[in-house]
């Protein structure tokens, strides 16, 4: 079937009242029959196409462009593309077996996917969320979620191999200076290398032997949606931190680092056979070194979580960052060199 049918097919599947322009195109912000679930199903149903050329297009049109960007913007470029990729499947998976795309086809296609449980559990959170925002009845998701879990979809399959800051010194030195100290920066900071990946010279926002301090802007899982959540900062001190000031680009609008997450697993690999590093073992190590030390009452708990960027229940509020102006003493009253010191 040519991608054109499929995506009639798909289009089809869903309860229209009137026809609505082609999904991927901004003018179904412009027609009139258009509805809010409409136009979410577009952002996952098909793949996005070229950029438009403006030059061609109504003011109208450009805007509508706009619109479908923004609204794109809402999730992680990589959550964006896994749900179409699921949605995609799905569709395929009805279209065999001429089944309606619904929640409940949804369960079926879980049910007869070939993953493992807590694969089956990401998944089956996904497509609810898809189906919630289209307004459709995802019960039975809540109940078969909930029976997932009961039978251990919450433990880990496997997890990272965390890396051993001696590995991670090991690794820098096969790197170019200015990668090995964005390398060595993911190590202190306890990110994921896409956290790091595309940081820019102007989010090092003070930067001395001493003391380096990390503005994240949109760069992470919680501060896209929120850039006042409490782990915009990260203050790095301690041991490394002159060999990071000393090789850090500093020319403005330049990216850290090229190198993306697929190249650096690479290196590590190259570098380190027998470990089996992915670019999650970075922040894996460096949380099992913070958790040792809270373990050992050496540091607070919630700066572990501060500086891992996970989930807080104690920190300053959103509003009160906001308030603060000076950015360096927002980030060292939120206390994350309280952690970095240790790494």
């Amino acid at each position: 079937m040519s991608l054109a049918s499929r995506l009639h097919h798909m289009r089809n599947r869903f309860p229209s009242a009137s026809p609505i322009p082609h999904p991927a195109s901004p003018e179904i912000l412009l027609s009139p029959h258009t509805t809010p679930s409409q136009v979410y199903q577009s952002l996952f149903l098909v793949k996005k196409r070229s950029r438009l050329n403006f030059e061609s297009v109504t003011h109208p049109q450009v805007a509508a462009a706009s619109v479908m960007q923004v609204l794109r913007r809402a999730w992680a470029s990589t959550t964006l593309s896994a749900t179409q990729n699921l949605l995609s499947r799905l569709s395929h998976f009805c279209q065999l077996r001429n089944l309606p795309l619904t929640p409940n086809t949804a369960l079926i296609f879980l049910e007869a996917t070939r993953v493992s449980i807590q694969a089956r559990l990401t998944y089956s959170k996904s497509l609810q969320a898809f189906f919630n925002r289209i307004h459709q009845d995802t019960s039975l998701f809540s109940v078969y979620n909930k029976g997932l879990r009961a039978m251990g979809a919450l433990q880990p399959l496997h997890q990272a191999t965390p890396m051993s800051k001696e590995d991670v010194i090991l690794i820098a030195n096969h790197l170019p200076p200015s990668d090995s100290a964005v390398f060595l920066l993911a190590w202190k900071t306890a990110s994921r290398w896409s956290d790091v990946q595309h940081l820019l010279a102007q989010n090092i926002i003070l930067r001395s032997p001493e003391e380096i301090i990390v503005h994240w802007d949109q760069q992470t899982k919680s501060t896209r949606t929120d850039p006042y959540h409490a782990s915009v900062y990260t203050v790095v001190v301690g041991d490394l931190t002159a060999r990071i000031f000393h090789s850090l680009i500093s020319r403005h609008d330049t990216p850290l680092t090229l190198l993306t997450t697929e190249d650096i697993t690479h290196i590590m690999r190259q570098v380190c056979p027998n470990k089996n590093y992915s670019a999650h073992s970075i922040k894996h190590g460096a949380v099992c070194v913070l958790a040792q030390a809270a373990a050992e009452r050496r540091l607070c708990p919630t700066k572990l979580s501060l500086v891992a960027k996970h989930k807080i229940t104690v920190s300053l509020a959103t509003m009160t960052i906001r308030y603060i102006q000076d950015k360096v003493a927002a980030a060292r009253l939120l206390g994350t060199q309280e952690a970095t010191i240790f790494l």
